[in-house]
């Protein structure tokens, strides 16, 4: 049976200090370059309730909590230590190898969320996919493909683009490993 945790509460500790898009929703800034953060990079589109080009740093971590051990990747639009993710997702587990993973609230799927206008908007994932390309300790690539729910409305948003996460640096977030 899944644990039934918030996907940006219980897994997503590690990088609650990631940024997100602007009052107005997503806007990309001029030219994010994660690279002196020995972060990776995120590049997509949002649609929807909160639509616009998306650029920032891509991280992702495994961590062990009390129901168990948990992988889960952060993808911002910005600067990675200005906010709040933009978008979070997260499964019971150990870093998947290459492949598609499927996203939604049923038991081994990615679940999370994404949040906008600094945190203000909550959109839970209802659908979508994760494609891993490339894993290995210190990095995963490939695309991502969501669409989530805003809490207490009938808002949808649909967030797509192509990453390559790093494994967290140690000076962020909770302990965890690669």
């Amino acid at each position: 049976m899944r644990a039934k945790y918030s996907a940006s509460v219980m897994p997503l500790v590690f990088v609650l200090i990631l940024a997100c898009g602007g009052k107005d929703g997503p806007s990309a800034p001029a030219a994010v370059s994660c690279d002196s953060e020995d972060l990776g990079s995120f590049t997509g589109n949002s649609t929807g309730m909160s639509a616009g080009a998306l650029s920032g740093c891509a991280a992702f971590a495994v961590g062990e909590f009390d129901n168990g051990t948990w992988f889960s990747v952060a993808f911002t639009n910005g600067a990675m230590e200005t906010g709040r993710p933009l978008i979070g997702i997260n499964r019971p587990g150990g870093r998947p190898g290459p492949g598609t993973y499927s996203a939604g609230a049923g038991d081994g799927q990615f679940g999370g969320s994404i949040l906008v206008d600094s945190g203000s908007r909550f959109f839970i994932v209802s659908s979508g996919t994760l494609t891993i390309t490339a894993s290995s300790a210190s990095s995963i690539s490939g695309s991502v493909n969501l669409t989530a729910a805003e809490t207490g409305t009938s808002n949808t948003m649909t967030i797509s683009g192509n990453f390559t996460a790093v494994c967290l640096p140690p000076n962020l977030g909770e302990p965890h490993t690669c």
